[in-house]
């Protein structure tokens, strides 16, 4: 498969995987459903890839593990200096975000699970792996990453860009360094389950 049929298709499944649920007014089992099968297709298409310069060094399980928990406390650590970031340049941030997803939570468990998982292994095929695949085949690996990174923020438009911009760029050096996506998978994946542990405690207290 070619790297702009492979990134064209990526990109379309992860758009319906968001149009589904929002057709079928945001129902729990479809919108679990949509982001399982999302993540299946996207995980079938990446195995369909042409493999790019960087992806022909290969780390091993163990490498791939370490590199990924590593990148979770990094992640982690920059989410929490860029939104220091903002609240010191008076920056607005979206709290309201914070207390959806608690909403999400207690209400929908399941599928609050679901995303926590699905989404990050989403986002990395199609941002990093998908995205950046397609705009290196016309710029430059640096600038691919940024407008890749660039893509990721402003999908997330409900939160603060600047901490999606960052981020999207951290898992992106994370992945061309390293040549394999599953390291920004761990990274995003373990940040998320740590974000939404501490926000789980934050609103206990």
């Amino acid at each position: 498969m070619s790297q702009i049929k492979y990134s064209f298709i990526s990109i379309l499944c992860y758009a319906l995987v968001f149009l589904i649920p929002g057709i079928s007014n945001g129902e729990t089992i479809t919108a679990s459903l949509s982001y399982l099968i999302g993540t299946a297709v996207l995980v079938f298409l990446y195995q369909k890839r042409q493999p790019l310069p960087f992806e022909t060094h290969f780390l091993s399980l163990k490498k791939i593990i370490l590199t990924g928990v590593m990148g979770i406390v990094l992640t982690v650590l920059l989410i929490g200096i860029a939104g220091y970031v903002e609240n010191f340049f008076s920056v607005q941030t979206n709290f309201n975000r914070s207390l959806n997803m608690m909403e999400v939570m207690w209400q929908r468990p399941i599928f609050a699970f679901i995303a926590t998982i699905c989404g990050p292994i989403m986002e990395e095929l199609v941002f990093r792996r998908a995205c950046i695949g397609f705009f290196s085949e016309y710029f430059s690996l640096p600038l691919a990453i940024l407008l890749s990174s660039l893509a990721f923020a402003l999908v997330h438009t409900e939160s603060d860009i600047l901490v999606y911009f960052i981020l999207g760029c951290f898992l992106s050096l994370l992945y061309v360094k390293s040549g394999s996506i599953k390291t920004a998978i761990i990274s995003h994946c373990g940040a998320n389950i740590v974000v939404l542990i501490i926000q789980v405690l934050r609103f206990k207290t």
